[in-house]
């Protein structure tokens, strides 16, 4: 993503922009993932789901915001997530 300014949320405000219009284009995808715990995309959380769309969210369980977890249709802690498959890859290695 080009985001030709250094203005501070000039990234979450390109992005936001990006996915609002992606959700106002015929046809619109079904499914918005979002990486991120930041609660400034809240609003944009419950713009997709006013438009019948499902948004998952992952993010890190230290620094993810209540308030953007409480509107999504699901959410996963990816440092929690990433422990888990390592765990499976060290066991699948070790039946090997």
């Amino acid at each position: 993503m080009d985001v030709p300014t250094t203005e501070k949320q000039s990234v979450d405000q390109k992005l936001i922009a990006d996915c609002e219009r992606e959700l106002n284009s015929i046809p619109s995808t079904d499914i918005l993932i979002l990486i991120t715990g930041d609660g400034d995309y809240k609003n944009l959380v419950r713009q997709w789901q006013a438009k019948g769309k499902k948004v998952i969210i992952f993010a890190n369980s230290n620094n993810a915001s209540q308030k953007l977890l409480s509107v999504a249709d699901e959410y996963y802690f990816v440092d929690k997530k990433l422990s888990e498959l390592l765990e499976v890859k060290t066991r699948l290695i070790q039946m090997a």
